[in-house]
């Protein structure tokens, strides 16, 4: 006991040291190196079939879990999400092809259709992510909004070590993405845009622990946090299927017979 007496002071001080920062291997990248590795990587993915379980803050405040699959077509930009609820069968379909959506919620007995937008697959989701947004997550990367800003490379040392790459987009949008050394897999990525004379985080993105499949690592947890929106998604991923093939007319919904169809906006 006086031995361990002795050692607790050790422990809580070696407890409370911060994790010493880490130098960058090898030679620094460029910008457009580290943006052509992320937009190589997409490429390698054309369609894809996954399957997570995802947990976000419903508008109430309540916490809901569900199943979803996602079938996406990254050339055509077509989307489809199917979720399922905790007890079984079907809570929502919504279908795009990345100009358009429909919306079949199983729960509410609606069927909306409209413009795909942000908010509008925030009906579903939560978060307000484009189409091509969503794809560029769900295939394990993030979306790139725009070129690399003058001087947009740096060398974060903490936390392991990151890349970090900033690109600059339309609308005074500004995304600052973290990379993890060497592999340069996209780890993190925040947006910020314009509000008056200050700034506003438009969304935030992390993924973790990486996994191989199929020749390519995709993360299995990934977090999506809209602070504007007071919402907030996370993913756990079970599987996914690459380059496969999809079932024709998978990307529209037609309503069922007798449910009125509703056409919404972001205006409401």
């Amino acid at each position: 006991m006086a031995v361990v007496r002795r050692l607790l002071p050790l422990v809580v001080l070696l407890a409370g040291c911060p994790t010493p920062p880490v130098e960058r291997p090898g030679r620094p990248p460029t910008a457009a190196q580290l943006l052509d590795s992320l937009r190589t990587r997409t490429k390698k993915v054309s369609t894809m079939r996954a399957e997570a379980r995802v947990d976000y803050l419903e508008e109430r405040g309540d916490r809901i879990k569900l199943t979803m699959t996602f079938l996406i077509d990254r050339p055509s930009g077509g989307l489809r999400i199917d979720a399922e609820s905790p007890l079984g069968g079907s809570a929502a379909s919504l279908a795009s092809d990345g100009k358009t959506f429909q919306l079949l919620d199983v729960r509410n007995n609606r069927f909306l259709t409209g413009e795909a937008t942000a908010c509008n697959l925030a009906r579903l989701l939560r978060v307000r992510l484009r189409p091509a947004d969503v794809i560029d997550v769900v295939t394990g990367s993030v979306p790139l909004l725009g070129e690399p800003a003058d001087g947009g490379v740096r060398w974060d040392p903490a936390d392991g070590g990151h890349e970090v790459l900033v690109l600059r987009g339309e609308g005074g949008l500004v995304e600052t993405i973290h990379l993890l050394p060497k592999s340069w897999e996209a780890v993190a990525a925040e947006v910020v845009g314009p509000a008056g004379a200050a700034t506003r985080v438009v969304y935030r993105l992390e993924n973790d622990d990486f996994a191989g499949e199929n020749g390519l690592r995709f993360p299995t947890r990934t977090q999506i946090f809209d602070p504007g929106n007071k919402a907030d998604a996370r993913l756990r991923f079970r599987s996914r299927e690459v380059n496969v093939v999809l079932p024709e007319g998978v990307f529209h919904l037609d309503p069922p017979p007798g449910l009125a169809v509703e056409t919404v906006s972001c205006a409401e």
